[in-house]
């Protein structure tokens, strides 16, 4: 989690208003994903849409020729020659490595142009963020990310929440007015992630999904095992060794992608997972305010080091009872 309040303090002592600091404890947060989204203008989305436009299509283009080429050399390995096979074989080595390269080069270039468009919302947002410290009395801004499903705050009292003020502030100009907030330290309570697993149901959802994608490449791989085995066994017999060695090297290339999109798809699986544990904590706690009565509620797992010295601030217990109430 990114904290602002180094540039906070900085900014308002740089201010000349060091003598109206708030007593500690009093912060505010800042949801960097929504301040950015609420003043990015739809010419500059198209923009860096139309600066991937070529690079996307190319990737598109080569993935599909890729999968022809596949595709091809499985459907024609009876019937083609060691040396027609050799040939098909340098194409598709040739497409695999302009696929690679290509997807790298979108990569890159989205991250420069994505790296480049927050740069300068970021430095937008900083400047509002100076007018607003220079205005307000406060001990400290905390950034968080509403976008990160690994995000550790959810914020309930949109009065404590600076985007959408700061986003109003940047379309002013430097110098906007700032719109007061409370005066009070917000209540900060926090629960144990881990402990509403079993109550969210997305564990069991995570469960199921994994042994899918898991019994997927199971099945895949034995296949693919026993293709390999096949030419295994013809490869010592004269006559067919060429060919037998170029399609045990297009097997092994395949289990090779099997594997890396087997990770990528449990990965993308545990990414969900957690992101709907947190949208159902925030869904229910917005719409149950009085369950745990905080203007905001950190998330804590079995891994955090955070320290708790008030177990009064530990809503987990009462939370968890309320989301199995409401079942």
């Amino acid at each position: 989690m990114i904290r602002w309040s180094i540039l906070s303090m900085a900014v308002f002592t740089a201010s000349g208003a060091a003598e109206a600091q708030q007593a500690a404890g009093l912060e505010v947060y800042l949801d960097i994903d929504k301040a950015r989204a609420l003043i990015t203008t739809p010419a500059e989305v198209q923009q860096v849409e139309a600066g991937l436009a070529t690079l996307r299509a190319s990737v598109t283009s080569l993935q599909s020729q890729l999968n022809a080429k596949i595709d091809e050399i499985t459907r024609n390995q009876p019937v083609w020659d060691a040396n027609q096979m050799a040939r098909e074989k340098r194409t598709f080595e040739v497409l695999q490595q302009q696929l690679v390269s290509a997807t790298r080069s979108l990569e890159a270039e989205a991250g420069f142009l994505r790296d480049s468009l927050e740069g300068q919302q970021d430095s937008k947002i900083r400047t509002a963020l100076g007018d607003y410290v220079a205005q307000n009395r406060f001990g400290m801004v905390v950034s968080h990310r509403s976008g990160a499903a690994e995000d550790d705050i959810i914020v309930l009292n949109p009065q404590f929440e600076l985007a959408t003020a700061l986003s109003e502030m940047v379309k002013s100009g430097p110098g906007a007015f700032a719109p007061a907030h409370p005066r009070r330290a917000p209540v900060v309570k926090y629960v144990d992630v881990d402990e509403l697993m079993s109550v969210t149901g997305s564990s069991d959802a995570l469960n199921e999904k994994q042994q899918q994608i898991l019994a997927g490449y199971k099945s895949k791989d034995l296949s693919l095992r026993d293709d390999l085995t096949k030419w295994s066994d013809i490869r010592p017999f004269s006559g067919g060794q060429q060919q037998a060695a170029l399609m045990i090297e297009l097997i092994d290339l395949k289990l090779t992608n099997l594997e890396i999109e087997t990770n990528a798809a449990l990965a993308a699986a545990r990414e969900s997972h957690w992101d709907r544990v947190r949208q159902s904590i925030a869904d229910f706690v917005a719409n149950n305010p009085d369950v745990i009565r905080a203007d905001a509620l950190r998330l804590a797992t079995r891994w955090d080091a955070t320290v708790f010295a008030d177990p009064s601030l530990n809503v987990t217990t009462v939370l968890k009872q309320a989301m199995k109430a409401k079942q």
